[in-house]
């Protein structure tokens, strides 16, 4: 194991796997993201919301990954986002791309 050091202070190590960020449990309540996957319009926030209150409970990055079938990488990003703005950092953001060619506002008259 080598260590970097600048000064007395010890700023990371090498040869070793990176710590995984963990979700602040300050952000919000249990009841509270139980209540953000339910109400989660797609699966994917219902998955995010689920996953790190696994994470709060005490569950591995491991685990959790296997559980939902996820990367550590995409977790590891939820758990950013989440620590970053709470609840919200886990609904879905607008994707970038070309628009749909329905506008799911307009009704529109299809016959079979």
């Amino acid at each position: 194991m080598i260590f970097l050091a600048i000064g007395s202070r010890m700023w990371f190590t090498l040869g070793m796997a990176r710590h995984p960020n963990m979700p602040n449990a300050e952000n919000c309540s249990f009841a509270e993201l139980e209540v953000a996957a339910k109400a989660a319009p797609r699966q994917r926030g219902y998955v995010g919301s689920t996953a790190i209150k696994a994470l709060l409970l005490g569950f591995s990055y491991d685990q959790v990954a296997a559980l939902y079938s996820l990367s550590r990488r995409t977790l590891s990003r939820w758990v950013t986002w989440f620590n970053e703005r709470s609840i919200d950092g886990l609904l879905d953001r607008p994707g970038t791309g070309r628009p749909g060619k329905i506008s799911p506002r307009k009704p529109t008259n299809i016959e079979n």
